[in-house]
């Protein structure tokens, strides 16, 4: 039977539910912020016992939603036409850029400035203040065409590459659009556009006995317009 605590002649004491009656009765004045021991038990099982609801249950690992494997790399003038979703081909437009060696790295930045007052201790607010994106690879195939699309230079079938000595003029450059196409999360594909880019790194070009000749580039993203944004992550599938 349930046990009530309680205290008689400044000592404390566990009683029945029929004694404790009896107590009252007799003027006792009960602890009455005591528990049952069978209600302290059950509150004990609750704080111990995992929640099976819905909410705090066991995580589900959804397998078909982790991905791996790597993107093909697309380049383009900038203003091409995009596709219609991650399904489509892109258009002729956009040229392959041959394979790349380990792998490509898209980075999406942003900062935000945090707001203080002498009141409080922490910050009471942010407001974002920067953006920015990259998508840096190693472009595996050494190409002239690979080369001028490193150093922001037009497309042309010439069979050199020029570099070093032009004008600094106050007009805009050759900026290229980038689209990687892969794989998201089920399976289906997917395609990231930046839409306004320019090659932004120095390019370390190796030519050694026992390795590949390739070109390391890193693509980072401008403003295009106040209802284009920069950059697309597309997972639209086709019709």
């Amino acid at each position: 039977m349930p046990k009530i605590r309680t205290t008689f002649d400044g000592q404390e004491l566990e009683v029945s539910e029929e004694e404790a009656l009896d107590l009252t009765r007799m003027g006792v004045v009960l602890d009455t912020k005591a528990q049952t021991d069978e209600g302290a038990r059950k509150a004990a099982e609750k704080s111990t016992t995992p929640d099976e609801s819905p909410e705090g249950g066991p995580v589900t690992t959804t397998t078909t939603n982790l991905q791996q494997g790597p993107a093909d790399l697309r380049v383009a003038a900038f203003g091409a036409t995009e596709p219609a979703n991650a399904a489509t081909a892109p258009a002729v437009a956009w040229v392959d850029a041959g394979s790349t060696d380990g792998g490509t790295t898209l980075t999406l930045g942003q900062t935000y400035s945090n707001m203080s007052v002498d009141q409080v201790a922490m910050p009471v607010g942010s407001r974002l203040t920067e953006q920015s994106a990259q998508v840096a690879t190693t472009l595996a195939e050494a190409t002239l065409a690979n080369f001028r699309r490193a150093l922001n230079q037009a497309v042309s079938a010439a069979t050199t590459v020029e570099f070093g000595g032009e004008d600094i003029v106050n007009t805009d450059p050759a900026y290229q659009a980038v689209l990687l196409k892969g794989r998201a999360p089920g399976g289906t594909p997917r395609i990231v556009i930046l839409r306004r880019t320019l090659s932004t790194e120095s390019i370390g070009v190796p030519f050694q006995k026992d390795g590949k000749t390739v070109i390391p580039v890193t693509w980072t993203a401008y403003y295009v317009s106040p209802s284009i944004k920069a950059v697309k992550i597309d997972d639209t599938p086709g019709p």
